[in-house]
């Protein structure tokens, strides 16, 4: 049906893209689910199914995938993938030289994780933040559940050096700094390196999010 068509073609735009960053889909070993929206995990359960790939994901976000799997019409839910690792609050994972740290960010969906993690630039080391769904939603529990996970992301941010985003839609400037990063000097200082936009950023999320909690308890 027209569901299976669109979760062949999203698996199969996912492992173009690996293998266009020069990678074997094959060699995939862990699939770290963020949080359970369908546009983050669909594909998910093919790829752990083809390669044996672990699947990540927080306990209530699994619960989440796990209970609209197969729903809808013709824009179904993807397949929720087999149930492999819980994440946990403060748990690491080391992938080789590189740990990556998360954190229960929850609010944008009942488990959300954040990623802590180090990338490198010519060897130099930076630390890296993914902040795990990355806008509220209009659910007031949910947005007060979100802005204790700012609060929490507050406490974490001395020394972040990197945003990643969960959509380039949610930096504005995300393709202009792609492109200067790729034709940038050796002397030149990489874009994406900008601690100062990450702690503003978060202050924005929170201040939006207070913003409408203001707003919907006036109305009560």
């Amino acid at each position: 049906g027209g569901s299976a068509r669109v979760e062949r073609a999203e698996f199969d735009h996912l492992l173009d893209g690996v293998r266009r960053m020069g990678f074997d889909p094959r060699h995939i070993k862990y699939v770290i689910v963020t949080h359970a929206d369908p546009d983050h995990y669909a594909g998910a359960a093919r790829i752990q199914r083809e390669f044996g790939t672990r699947v990540a994901m927080s306990e209530a976000d699994w619960l989440m995938a796990e209970a609209s799997s197969g729903e809808g019409d013709g824009a179904s839910q993807p397949e929720a993938p087999r149930r492999d690792l819980v994440l946990q609050d403060g748990e690491k994972l080391t992938l080789g030289t590189t740990t990556l740290r998360f954190w229960s960010t929850p609010g944008h969906t009942p488990g959300a994780m954040s990623v802590d993690f180090t990338v490198f630039d010519h060897g130099q080391p930076y630390r890296a933040f993914l902040f795990g769904g990355g806008a509220a939603t209009d659910d007031v529990p949910a947005v007060e559940r979100f802005v204790a996970g700012v609060e929490k992301v507050e406490h974490l941010q001395d020394g972040v050096q990197v945003r990643v985003v969960s959509h380039p839609s949610m930096d504005p400037q995300f393709w202009e700094r792609r492109d200067r990063l790729l034709v940038r000097r050796p002397d030149e200082a990489n874009p994406m390196v900008d601690g100062a936009l990450f702690r503003s950023w978060i202050q924005t999320l929170k201040a939006q999010a207070e913003q409408y909690l203001e707003l919907a308890r006036g109305e009560r």
